[in-house]
């Protein structure tokens, strides 16, 4: 009987069939690549015993690799979101905006005057927003 050796790879789930057993309710499966560079794709049961492991330590580093998916996928996202945030603020309508209130703020114009503008620029900050928003896919209730 020839056996073939498999080592961890990650995990999945875009495949959510166990190559070994055929079941196909799984949330995510175990990649393990065997000898001959081939990947396969398989349950935490299956995968556990493929490896000669205890079923606690599949778990175990499943845990870990889908801790490291996570704050992988959230960095991800923070990183568009600072650079959302960063196109938003250098968006011509906030620029107007801010250019506008400088001018206000050195000419000493009162809040009440000033307040006129409140809509206009409220319009001129929405059209920023969505903007960057669609640029982004970012989900509508974002702060920018």
């Amino acid at each position: 009987m020839i056996t073939i050796k498999y080592k961890w790879k990650g995990i999945s789930d875009e495949v959510l069939t166990c190559s070994a057993c055929g079941r196909n309710d799984l949330k995510r499966t175990i990649v393990l690549e065997n000898e001959y560079n081939e990947v396969d794709y398989f349950g935490c049961c299956c995968a556990s015993k493929i490896l000669s492991w205890s079923y606690n330590k599949t778990i175990k580093e499943l845990s870990k690799e889908v801790n490291k998916q996570v704050n992988i996928k959230k960095k991800e996202k923070e990183e568009v979101l600072r650079k959302a945030k960063y196109q938003y603020n250098n968006h011509p309508n906030i620029i107007k905006i801010n250019s506008e209130i400088a001018e206000m703020n050195r000419l000493n114009i009162p809040f009440n005057e000033r307040k006129e503008k409140l809509p206009y620029w409220n319009e001129l900050k929405k059209q920023a927003k969505q903007e960057i928003i669609s640029r982004f896919n970012l989900s509508i209730d974002i702060y920018l």
